[in-house]
């Protein structure tokens, strides 16, 4: 049982200790002091992890991996995995990796910085490429989706005037495509009244429609069917 127990030990410390190696930097690898810069090239593996699902120094033993992280360089990310990201990415993600810490960013707040960069790069690139779509989609009159590429750009700024003036005006072309089918609604059931003798509810339907758009021709069709309305009247007196 003992022995069961000590056997469980060693592996689980085992474990632990590659487990932890791969995030070593290689100062600390030689048993040298460590500083903050410690934890920028750990942050390094992360993000090279995040980019890739691989680690940057992984040897098929723990000697290799030793060998790997000390005196090789990490496989480039983009060209080893053909990543499309900014190439800013892959710079600082090298730069979190540097084997002379002194080549490493200086603080985690250096390293924040940078980050936030090429978020930002990202997030206008992201935003050009909705502005684009949504503009091709009003111009082939796809209004519904056009709005939905706007909604996306503004999600990532909701400051972007372009992408605001762009919501509000396809936002109008929207509802004047919903006004201008209630009106022909209207007119077709004006007509299908009209043609049941039904003056009274034929005029309701085109003052409805009028209300909703007073153009002439509109105008012209309730002045026929009140005349036509009236002279049925006459006739039946």
């Amino acid at each position: 049982s003992s022995g069961v127990c000590s056997s469980d030990l060693g592996l689980t410390r085992t474990r632990q200790l590659v487990g932890s190696l791969f995030y070593m930097p290689p100062e600390q690898l030689r048993d040298k002091p460590v500083d903050t810069r410690a934890d920028i090239y750990s942050t390094g593996v992360v993000l090279y992890q995040l980019l890739t699902y691989s680690l940057p120094f992984e040897g098929e033993s723990t000697g290799s991996t030793l060998t790997k992280i000390i005196s090789e360089d990490p496989p480039p990310p983009f060209r080893q995995f053909a990543l499309s990201y900014p190439p800013e990415l892959e710079a600082l993600t090298l730069k979190a990796l540097a084997k002379n810490r002194d080549q490493r960013f200086a603080t985690a707040e250096a390293l924040a910085m940078a980050l936030a960069e090429v978020q930002d790069h990202l997030k206008q690139d992201s935003i050009k490429e909705y502005l684009t779509k949504a503009e091709l989609l009003q111009q082939s009159n796809e209004l519904q989706q056009a709005q939905d590429y706007l909604l996306k750009a503004l999600k990532l700024d909701r400051q972007h005037t372009l992408a605001a003036r762009q919501l509000s005006a396809v936002r109008a072309k929207l509802q004047a495509q919903l006004s201008a089918e209630r009106v022909r609604q209207l007119k077709q059931q004006a007509e299908d009244a009209y043609g049941r003798d039904e003056f009274d509810a034929a005029l309701a339907f085109m003052n409805q429609a009028i209300e909703l758009d007073n153009n002439p021709e509109l105008q012209t069709l309730r002045t026929n069917i009140e005349q036509i309305g009236r002279a049925s009247c006459r006739e039946r007196v």
